[in-house]
Parts: structure tokens; C-alpha cells; sequence
């Protein structure tokens, strides 16, 4: 395998190729945070399909992965910060070292990654030499079966080895206004993959186009199918989301919620001499908060206690002191031990807790999505290694139920979700599906420091919004702490922000008032809701359908070929 990359990577014939690849892949890295110039992924697909078409399945395989590893090295660049994080010795006596060990790391998981943009090659290649007649059935075929299968590689991204859907194709058009905001409106029917599908047909559109008025010397008397399908879907498109971006009344009761962002440093977090000092800052912002404000609910990020909250005293007397004083409920990120009493035994969870007035928890939801080699190694029992590419010294359990979290006054649902489930479609939707009226995403987003990682996370999370029509609340330890409305809009007078650059790694609190529907009145499901990824999942019959024919075709002509 290693042979046949180092010869796709040599090969003078590939040099423009290969150079195209790399340019789609470095547009798209410009696409996302903190560059955020999501109008790139308009035309970043097009350098890609220029350098694989007419090539060998195998050629635009390895073109389609140079273009998916450049992307996702320096787009995913800030996962060093992960890797090095459990080595402090390392980091502050050795950078240089723990910087490269960062990088191999990177390179490792953009190389997986690759694989699936591979794919996408791939398929590029085998559809431009399969429909190369330049008539409309030929082109059309080439957008919608190409289409398919980028949406069918992004689904396989966000589920084998657990998944890593980040940054999806659809993600970028996650502004607050104009086109994007209407765009992403569709989600509430085809889930983000129905704009990742948009946005890959029009790139399609265009380049068949081009390559059209190349051949023709100019438009020529042939109606351009190619482009007016592609301009008519996003207009179709955006006409839907504006309909719906212009019908919008926030309706609900009013829940006055206070998000506290303590910005604990991830070192601080991990020494356990600092744990006092972990409780002081969220004691400290607590008080500032509820002395100006009355919050019916106070949100705590993803594991703000340092110990076990359900075994530690101290963590609960920070706790209960917070609720005594406001009769507010609190909920917390906390770790949880199952079965304390028998270590041997016992079972490690991520948790949230939620503290009620009189001071009884309700029961806990333990996060069922883990992170791989941030909460858990992969493979660990066959690959003993694997445990080094991971800072943390063992692994979670994951939870099985959706235990939904609840307040009396207003009556409100609430889905926990903990750090980066709020990048899985299907866990948002299956919770609203089971009553919820109020998403809350608590997380640790400290592990990324000051890099772009904090604002991917909440431009993947905000089509949980759209897509299930529920308001979300985000509470981080460092990163953004705010409140996304149900057309995915992040208002700048709604999060936390501030300081010297006017960013969002700051230690403070927010009070915010939040419509929520109540939880004792019935309300409309999305299709998405209610019908999940089946539009996933059209498109990826229709690439498993295609990609059957190709090979029973081809072996078909080997057959043919080897008897004559």
C-alpha cells in the first residue's frame, strides 16, 4: 500500500493532478474555523474532480486521499494539543519533542481520514469513465451518483471506529445570515447531509459546465441542463429555508438559565493538588452570578467537579451551597463510579447530574458516545500500544439510556449531551423524539486551548438545532458558552466573550432568558426527527447499487476478455 502512494506521489504525469488535489484540499481548510470562509466549499470540489477524472479507479483513489490528507492535517491540526496534554513533563520540558509527537499523531488520524475523500476519487474516476459521451443523461448521472457518494463517504465517516463527523461538507454554512442561514434550514428535513448533497451537485454543476463550454467553444445551442439543475436546487433550497427563517416566532415559556465558563487550564484539571483551586473559580463566578441575577437553572461545564460528585463532599457542599441560596436547579458535567463500594467491580462514567432544589440528584445520564483515545482506546485488549496515543490513564464506561433531565417550573425536558455527542445527529434526535424541549451541550473544550478546535465544535453542533427545531444551550470549560436558537443562530449578545482579543476563551458567566416549549404540551416533529438519515441512507443505496453494477460489469469484461 505504502508502495502505491509513494508511486501515485512520484509519477511526472501526475504532477498537475496532484496539484490540483492538494488545492481543493487546502480551499476546504480555508472553508472552516477560524478562517471560516465557508463560500470556498462553492468551487473547492472542482480542482479535486479535475484531477481524478478519466483517471484509473487506483490513481483517483490516492488523488482523492492526497486531497483529504491535506485537509484534514491542518483543518484537524489542533488535536496535537490533545495528544500532548497527557504528557505535562513532556510539554514543558521537551516542546520541540512534544510538538513532533503532536504532528505524527495528526498525520496518523489525517491519514485515516483520507481514506474516505480516497473513496470519493475513486468514484470520480470510475464515473468519468463510465459516462464520458458529454450528453445530458452522461452528466447528470455523474452529479447525482457523485453527490451520493460524498454523502455516503461523510455518513461512513461519522460512524466506523465510533465515528468522527466533524466538519462535514454541509457544516461550513453554518453562518448566522444570508445564504447559509437559509440553506441550512433543509436540515430539518435531510439532516446536514442534504446540504453537504447541495453544495457537491453544485461543484458538479459548474465544472460540467465549464468542461461543456470548452467543447463547444462557447454555450452553443444545447441547453445547459447541468447548470440550471444546480442553480434551481440551491435556489429551491434556499427558498425553503427563507420561508422558514421568515415564519419563525420563538414561542415557549421564558427559562432564565446562568451558563458559568471557569476556563480551568486542562493542567490544572489533571493535578489533583489543584482541585481546591478548580472549585474556587466555580464558586467564585457562581456568586458573582446569582448576586446580579436569579436563575431558575445554572449550567456547569462538562466534568467541572474534580472528583467523583456523587462520593466527594466537598464537591457536593460547592454544589448544594449554590442551590440553597437561589432554589434554582444545577446541573453539572461530573465523573461518576457506579458501584463505589467495590472498586474491583465498580464502573467509570462521564456524567451529568442534576441537582434540584431540595437537594436530591435526579438520576444521572452517563455519556454513551465516547471519544476515542480521549475517553477510551480503541482496540486496547489486541493493540496494547494504542493506550500511549491517548492522554488519559483509562478508559469510561458508556451509557445505554437516554435519561432525559427535568425541571418542574417551567416544565422542561432536557437532553444532556456531553462534549462532542453534540456532533452526532442521532443522539439529538433521539432524545427530542423521547419529549425533549431543550438540548444542553456541557463540554471540556479546554483540551484545544485558544485553536480553531473550540469553534468546529460549535459550527458541527448548531445543526442539532436546525435539524431537530430545539433550542440548544452550550456550556464549555473554555470555548463557546451560549445559546443557539432553532434556526442555528449563535447571536453575538448570547454567548460569552470578551477579554483583550473579544474571543471566547475567557473565564465568566452569562444569564440568559431561553423560550422553551413546554414539556406537558405536544409539538410538531421535524421530518428529520421523526424519520432520521433517511435521506443518508437514499444516497447510500444508490452508490452501494452503482458500485455493484461497476464491478459485476467489470468482471463481466475480464471474463469476456480472458476467453477470447
Amino acid at each position: 500500500m505504502l508502495k502505491l502512494l509513494l508511486n501515485s506521489i512520484t509519477r511526472p504525469d501526475l504532477a498537475l493532478p496532484r496539484f490540483l488535489a492538494v488545492l481543493s484540499g487546502a480551499l476546504l481548510v480555508f472553508a472552516y474555523p477560524k478562517f471560516d470562509l465557508g463560500f470556498l466549499t462553492w468551487l473547492a470540489l472542482v480542482p479535486l474532480f479535475y484531477a481524478a477524472r478519466g483517471q484509473s479507479v487506483r490513481q483517483g483513489f490516492w488523488l482523492g486521499w492526497l486531497a483529504g490528507f491535506v485537509f484534514f492535517f491542518f483543518v484537524f491540526n489542533w488535536i496535537w494539543h490533545v495528544t500532548s496534554a497527557g504528557w505535562p513533563a513532556l510539554a514543558q520540558f521537551l516542546a520541540v519533542l512534544a510538538w513532533v509527537w503532536g504532528q505524527a499523531v495528526v498525520a496518523l488520524l489525517a491519514g485515516y481520514l483520507a481514506i474516505y475523500f480516497g473513496l470519493w476519487g475513486a468514484a470520480v474516476a470510475a464515473a468519468t469513465r463510465r459516462f464520458n459521451s458529454g450528453g445530458i443523461s452522461a452528466n447528470l448521472a455523474i452529479m447525482f451518483l457523485l453527490s451520493a457518494a460524498w454523502v455516503t463517504h461523510e455518513w461512513l465517516r461519522g460512524w466506523v471506529i465510533t465515528g468522527f463527523p466533524w466538519n462535514k461538507l454541509g457544516d461550513s454554512q453554518h453562518a448566522n445570515s444570508g445564504t447559509a442561514l437559509g440553506l441550512a434550514q433543509i436540515a430539518e428535513i435531510t439532516g446536514v447531509y442534504g446540504l453537504s448533497f447541495v453544495l457537491c451537485l453544485f461543484n458538479l454543476g459548474i465544472v460540467l459546465t465549464i468542461e461543456r463550454f470548452r467543447r463547444d467553444h462557447g454555450f452553443g445551442r444545447r441547453p445547459h441542463v447541468e447548470l440550471f439543475l444546480a442553480i434551481g436546487l440551491v435556489l429551491l433550497a434556499w427558498q425553503y429555508g427563507m420561508r422558514a427563517v421568515l415564519r419563525h416566532q420563538p414561542g415557549g415559556e421564558p427559562l432564565t438559565v446562568t451558563l458559568i465558563q471557569p476556563n480551568v487550564p486542562q493542567e490544572v484539571k489533571e493535578d489533583k493538588a489543584l482541585s481546591d483551586l478548580s472549585r474556587k473559580l466555580l464558586r467564585d463566578l457562581t456568586e458573582k452570578a446569582i448576586s446580579v441575577s436569579k436563575p431558575q437553572l445554572i449550567l456547569w461545564p462538562e466534568t467541572a467537579t474534580p472528583e467523583y460528585f456523587r462520593w466527594d463532599k466537598e464537591c457536593f457542599q460547592t454544589i448544594s451551597n449554590a442551590v440553597t441560596r437561589t432554589g434554582a436547579y444545577l446541573m453539572t458535567g461530573s465523573m461518576d463510579l457506579d458501584g463505589y463500594e467495590n472498586p474491583t467491580t465498580a464502573r467509570a462514567y462521564n456524567a451529568v447530574f442534576m441537582v434540584q432544589p431540595n437537594l436530591r440528584h435526579q438520576k444521572p445520564y452517563w455519556k454513551m458516545h465516547l471519544v476515542p483515545f480521549g475517553e477510551f482506546v480503541p482496540f486496547e485488549r489486541w493493540l496494547p500500544f494504542m493506550k500511549y496515543l491517548t492522554p488519559i490513564p483509562g478508559s469510561f464506561d458508556s451509557g445505554t439510556e437516554y435519561t432525559l433531565q427535568h425541571l418542574d417550573s417551567p416544565p422542561v425536558k432536557i437532553a444532556p449531551l456531553i462534549c462532542f455527542e453534540d456532533t452526532f445527529p442521532y443522539l439529538a434526535r433521539n432524545f427530542v423524539k423521547r419529549g425533549a424541549t431543550l438540548l444542553v451541550n456541557v463540554t471540556n473544550d479546554g483540551w484545544f486551548k485558544t485553536s480553531a478546535g473550540a469553534y468546529q465544535h460549535a459550527a458541527c453542533s448548531v445543526f442539532r438545532a436546525i435539524e431537530t427545531r430545539t433550542p440548544m444551550i452550550r456550556c464549555a470549560n473554555n470555548g463557546l458558552s451560549g445559546y443557539v436558537d432553532t434556526l442555528g443562530r449563535i447571536d453575538k449578545d448570547n454567548y460569552i466573550h470578551g477579554g483583550p482579543n473579544n474571543d471566547i476563551f475567557i473565564a465568566g458567566w452569562k444569564t440568559l432568558t431561553v423560550p422553551v416549549s413546554p414539556a406537558n404540551v405536544s409539538r410538531p416533529l421535524t421530518f428529520y426527527v421523526r424519520y432520521g438519515d433517511v435521506f443518508a441512507f437514499a444516497c447510500i443505496g444508490l452508490t452501494l447499487l452503482w458500485a455493484t453494477v461497476e464491478i459485476c460489469l467489470s468482471i463481466w469484461k475480464r471474463r469476456l476478455t480472458s476467453n477470447a
